[in-house]
Parts: C-alpha cells; structure tokens; sequence
C-alpha cells in the first residue's frame, strides 16, 4: 500500500508538472507582434514556447508549484529573435518610409510611381523618406540622379537610402534644407587638391 501511494504520488506530480508553464511573466506591457500590435498582461512559456497569453488572473490560473513568477515591473516584453543577420531596430526607424524597393514594384516605373505617389500626398515641404532602391531586385531600374529626383518634386525635401544602406540620393531640395550647396564637379577637384 505504501509503494502504491508513492507510485501515484509521483505520477500525479510528474503529469500536473508536465502541464504548467516553467515561468510567467507579468505586469508589464506584452507585445505579441501579430498583425493586430496586441498587448496583454501576463504571458505563461513552458519549454520555451508561449502557452498562454491574456488577462492576468487567466494567465495566473496555469500557475504550478514549479511556475517562476517574473514581475516586469512596467518593462515591455517581446518575443525574442534569432537571427544570424536582422536589423530590427532599423526595421523600426524605416517602417514608414516609401517603399521603392523591388519587393513593391518590379519594374522601373513601378518604383517610381511609389515615390510620385508619395509626393501627391505629402504636403509640401515636408521630407519624403524612402528605403530600399536596389537594382537587383529592380533588373531595369534607372538609379536617379539629382535632376531626376527633382522632376519628381521641388517641393519636397526627398532622401532615399539603397537596399545595402551604402548608398543615399537626394533631391535640391534636400541639400538646401541641410545647407549643402551643390558643386559641380570641375569646382570640387581644385579643393581636392589643396587637401
């Protein structure tokens, strides 16, 4: 009688901790990153996964005797990522800027159009950002000039910043606004030389 209550004693105690979370997390804001940017305030991970997300007093009845309880005393939490080569913080600071990258048009025009586009609806002279020009991914894609960035507007400080972020363009406007002349390039040569 004594091993078989051990017996059960022990499967009880290995199948209800098999069920609980190793660790929850709460009070504090919890991003999921779905489509929707919901926030919740407690979330519960058993072997390194997310088993429940939700309401606090929800999330606290999965609790075991083995649960780690983590507060985040106000602290943001997000999914971890894992990845050889990510910028997600550049992700961030880019994620409003126009789109000329192949990925949104693959042709020449397409990207383009993007960028007029952007134009029409930005009120004048306020900055035009885009990202991602890369002529890999464009095959006909005409890389722009200063000249050709102002026939898309003069009204608008316009910056563009290359898929690889090696490389910017810009139009006048954009340098008048930062207060760089531009020189030909007959005129930098003689101050080249003087360096």
């Amino acid at each position: 009688m004594k091993y078989l209550f051990l017996i059960f004693l022990f499967l009880f105690l290995t199948c209800s901790s098999s069920e609980e979370p190793d660790i929850i997390f709460y009070n504090g804001t919890i991003l999921t990153i779905n489509e929707q940017n919901d926030t919740f305030e407690a979330v519960a991970i058993k072997d390194g996964s997310i088993v429940a997300v939700g309401k606090y007093t929800d999330v606290f009845k999965l609790q075991g005797t083995l649960t780690k309880i983590y507060d985040l005393k106000g602290n943001t939490l997000l999914p971890g990522f894992i990845a050889a080569h990510e910028h997600p913080t550049l992700t961030a600071v880019f994620g409003g800027l126009v789109d000329v990258s192949g990925l949104s048009g693959n042709s020449n025009s397409m990207v383009w159009d993007n960028l007029k586009k952007a134009a029409e609806t930005t009120p004048k002279g306020e900055w035009i950002y885009a990202m991602g020009l890369d002529p890999i991914l464009t095959s006909d894609l005409i890389v722009p000039d200063k000249n050709f960035l102002d026939s898309i507007s003069t009204e608008h400080p316009i910056l563009i910043i290359a898929q690889s972020l090696h490389s910017f363009w810009a139009n006048s406007k954009a340098f008048e606004e930062v207060g760089m002349r531009i020189q030909k390039i007959q005129d930098i040569v003689p101050i080249i030389k003087k360096m």
